[in-house]
């Protein structure tokens, strides 16, 4: 059985932005997780005023881009006849994306104290 080079191309894209989305996911944990440490480790002030600190981690929103490439992947994939893996690869993406502008960290902060 000979896979067309159509379908051999449309499973580069599927796999590529899986594997975009996978990576920007996991740096985006990583940074909330710096954001959430920084915040347990401040005081009553430096914590009320926390958005301005917040912003040195501006970086993270460079990752979008990453989302938006991997969203485009998905949907020429699922163009291309891949329509199951597709959908799911756009959605991981569009997740990924999303992630990049919520304030994950505070759901990892302990608010007990």
């Amino acid at each position: 059985m000979l896979v067309s080079y159509k379908t051999d191309k449309s499973r580069r894209l599927l796999v590529s932005s899986l594997v975009l989305s996978l990576v920007t996911i996991a740096i985006l944990i990583w940074i909330n997780l710096q954001i959430a440490a920084r915040y347990e480790a401040a005081s009553g002030k430096t914590r009320a005023l926390f958005g301005i600190i917040e912003l040195t981690y501006g970086y993270k929103y460079f990752l979008a881009f990453a989302g938006l490439f991997a969203t485009a992947l998905g949907i020429v994939a699922y163009r291309r006849g891949e329509r199951r893996l597709g959908t799911f690869a756009t959605g991981i993406a569009l997740l990924a994306l999303l992630m990049v502008f919520l304030r994950i960290w505070t759901l990892m902060v302990d608010r007990s104290a």
